[in-house]
């Protein structure tokens, strides 16, 4: 929002308010001289007046370009009230474009594998694809992070860890190399703030809430270049790399 009260421009404003009201009084002067100081005054209101017109609108564009700035900054492309089946249009597009790198971090994933599982194949012969799933007994069998997700969604106990194993069962043919690329599954033993879904130069990704499914949750896209892309991707890289926060299927 845009702010006019700091000094700098309440001088500014009192000046042209000073200049608005000499040239008020001006036009009243009666005599002699009556049509030059009302000249004068009809020139001082002008001038006030479109000296305030033109600072608030360099103020508002200054304002635009610094929240441009900062949104290049961090390389925020898109937003979306959504991230599942309504917005299959924006995975799918991107997913038939992807040439090297598909990347996904998500509890069960249900509604991905529901979306994309015949394509499955097809990405594994062209990019390199790894999926983080939630370890269904993490820490251990009686409390677990699959289980307590399942609360924070308001879903039955058990509906994660049958996703997670659905998954796994439906993609346990296709493990391994490709062609080009491989397809390739851990995982987590971490509790993430944010399901991520990088492919090539871009993430979508989204957070967490509580009472609340993660396909109904908002969506954010992300290009690289930009700080959010580097940390979310790092983020990703560190759980998949790290015998701490993940492990093989």
């Amino acid at each position: 929002m845009m702010s006019f009260f700091n000094p700098t421009q309440i001088i500014y404003y009192l000046v042209h308010l000073i200049v608005f009201i000499i040239g008020v009084l001006l036009t009243f002067i009666d005599g002699e001289y009556k049509e030059f100081y009302g000249a004068v005054g009809a020139s001082l209101i002008a001038a006030s007046i479109a000296g305030m017109i033109f600072y608030i609108y360099v103020k508002y564009a200054e304002d635009i370009r610094k929240k441009l700035q900062m949104i290049m900054k961090h390389g925020l492309h898109n937003v979306f009230g959504l991230r599942g089946l309504k917005m299959s249009s924006e995975y799918k597009t991107r997913l038939d474009n992807a040439k090297n790198n598909i990347d996904i971090l998500g509890y069960g994933l249900n509604t991905f594998r529901e979306e994309h599982l015949d394509n499955f194949e097809t990405w594994k012969a062209k990019c390199k694809v790894r999926v983080l799933l939630a370890k269904p007994n993490f820490p251990n069998d009686d409390i677990n992070i699959c289980n307590l997700r399942d609360k924070e969604e308001g879903n039955p106990d058990g509906s994660i860890k049958s996703e997670v194993l659905r998954f796994i069962d439906d993609v346990k043919g296709i493990i391994g190399d490709g062609n080009r690329g491989s397809f390739s599954i851990r995982y987590f033993k971490c509790i993430p703030s944010i399901t991520i879904f990088r492919i090539d130069d871009e993430i979508l990704w989204g957070p967490y809430f509580v009472n609340k499914l993660n396909r109904d949750s908002p969506m954010f896209i992300v290009k690289k270049g930009g700080v959010l892309y580097e940390q979310i991707l790092k983020q990703f890289e560190e759980i998949w790399h790290s015998t701490d926060f993940s492990e093989d299927i």
